[in-house]
């Protein structure tokens, strides 16, 4: 009797255990770890393509524009006599359409204005005896394009002003020291004249004379 019931008392643990395996009761099992939420991307900045980009203004036209050759034995000779007939040429435009500038461009100025010179080859002309060969040497002949700009102007406009200011103030330099000049000879003619009595004539005679000295330095110097 005992053995009997010690069985069924193994069998009723067992079953008790079972019963109340998480698995055999459909307990609740472990959670699975819930995953971050991607993060919204930032936006960077917007990209631009080239072709969406507005194009740069273009630049403004010449004021003119000239073509001149130069001949010479060699190509800085041809450059040069190229140059001065471009400077002849731009200070004739300017006398024509800007009176008012006087300045007068040199040869630095206008060799900025130059945006190409053409490569140098034998002269074949004979129109001007400066074309013709000196010295049984071919003479040289290229040609130079420039053109003269807003800007370039605007600098010419610039010097004008500039020099009229500096020939102002020369003008008052030379005024200031004629007065200076006529108050010391007229301060020793009264010294002058009240220590000699008899020479008065001679002593006025000799103050004009210097007074026109005077006069004549300042003109030589303006």
């Amino acid at each position: 009797m005992r053995p009997r019931l010690s069985q069924d008392f193994v069998v009723l643990i067992l079953a008790i255990a079972v019963c109340r395996s998480p698995l055999f009761a459909g307990g609740p099992q472990s959670k699975r770890q819930a995953e971050p939420a991607p993060r919204p991307a930032v936006a960077g900045p917007r990209q631009v393509s080239p072709a969406a980009r507005p194009a740069p203004p273009p630049p403004p036209p010449p004021l003119m524009t000239w073509e001149e050759p130069g001949f010479g034995v060699t190509e800085a000779d041809a450059r040069k006599n190229a140059l001065e007939s471009l400077q002849t040429k731009v200070r004739d435009w300017l006398t024509t359409n800007y009176p008012e500038i006087t300045y007068s461009p040199v040869l630095t100025d206008v060799e900025k204005m130059v945006i190409e010179f053409s490569p140098t080859k034998v002269s074949e002309s004979k129109e001007d005896r400066t074309k013709e060969a000196r010295d049984g040497q071919p003479m040289l002949e290229l040609k130079l394009r420039a053109e003269l700009k807003k800007s370039q102007l605007d600098d010419f406009q610039h010097r004008t002003k500039q020099e009229l200011a500096r020939h102002r103030q020369g003008f008052l330099a030379k005024g200031l020291i004629g007065a200076v000049g006529l108050l010391v000879v007229a301060t020793g003619y009264l010294r002058l004249e009240e220590k000699v009595g008899r020479h008065k004539g001679k002593l006025g005679i000799a103050a004009v004379g210097l007074l026109g000295l005077v006069g004549l330095a300042l003109l030589v110097l303006g």
